[in-house]
């Protein structure tokens, strides 16, 4: 050991840093794969070959997501929110996406955004399934993933079933021709006309049109949008809005910043 880091506590494993109960359930879903820690299996044992993930499909998330019986309360864990999850994906927030096959079971490991915290150390997410898409099990590190159906567990289960059915399309004959929603690196500020305001429910039905009419986009490539070209307004015209709103009946405040408006919102003394 270098002499450097002697005296240094070592950072313990992630299973210990769980509660009795966490951790008993932990160690009791990493048998299915030889009792191997998908946070502790070297980055250089995982592949990113898109031809060996399991064949899960939409059924096999809902079936997973919704019907399997939760090991905390014996009964279906029922996670309907987590089905809204394709938001993340669609929304380019899974990335990092690899697998591996141990013995008869399937590991998949991926990093997801925050759902809240955008700009924070994407969340260490897996899952287990046979190789026809049957999930077994999954966990991820934050704060919800002790019960195996958070929303980040939800994206990673749509990005395995967005990069199946690229893989199936009769399109994709080169590994290059593959490709998923851009990791979004950073959130940063933009003005409102750079702003895609597409839903994701949207985003999700023209991706699944563009795999099933067979095509692909390159990953880099991006899709131009058209936007209409709006004059500015007239003085006129701004007057005659900034009266109406004046006489709507409510105190907007965009007016307390037109002057003309602007004593209307003088606090009183």
């Amino acid at each position: 050991m270098n002499d450097n880091l002697k005296g240094l506590p070592l950072k313990p494993r992630y299973v210990d840093t769980l509660a009795p109960i966490s951790k008993a359930r932990y160690i009791d879903k990493i048998r299915l794969i030889d009792n191997k820690d998908p946070y502790e299996i070297p980055k250089k044992e995982w592949s990113s070959d898109v031809n060996k993930c399991p064949e899960i499909q939409y059924p096999d998330i809902v079936n997973y997501l919704v019907n399997t019986q939760s090991a905390y309360t014996l009964s279906d864990m029922k996670a309907y929110k987590s089905l809204e999850s394709y938001n993340h994906f669609v929304s380019g927030w899974v990335k990092e996406m690899a697998h591996m096959t141990i013995g008869s079971k399937c590991l998949v490991s991926g990093r997801v955004r925050h759902s809240q915290r955008m700009n924070d150390t994407p969340l260490h997410c897996w899952l287990i399934a046979e190789k026809d898409g049957t999930v077994l099990s999954a966990h991820c590190n934050c704060m919800a993933g002790l019960g195996e159906s958070c929303s980040h567990v939800g994206a990673l289960l749509f990005a395995i079933e967005a990069t199946v059915k690229l893989r199936k399309s009769q399109t994709v004959t080169q590994e290059k021709s593959y490709w998923l929603p851009s990791f979004v690196q950073k959130v940063q500020g933009k003005p409102v006309e750079e702003i895609d305001f597409t839903s994701a429910k949207t985003r999700k039905r023209k991706f699944d049109i563009a795999i099933n009419q067979h095509s692909c986009t390159p990953q880099n490539e991006k899709m131009e949008r058209v936007v209409p070209f709006i004059p500015p307004p007239t003085e006129n015209e701004l007057a005659d809005f900034f009266e109406a709103l004046h006489c709507s009946g409510s105190k907007p405040a965009l007016l307390s910043l037109v002057p003309d408006y602007a004593h209307y919102y003088k606090p009183k003394a």
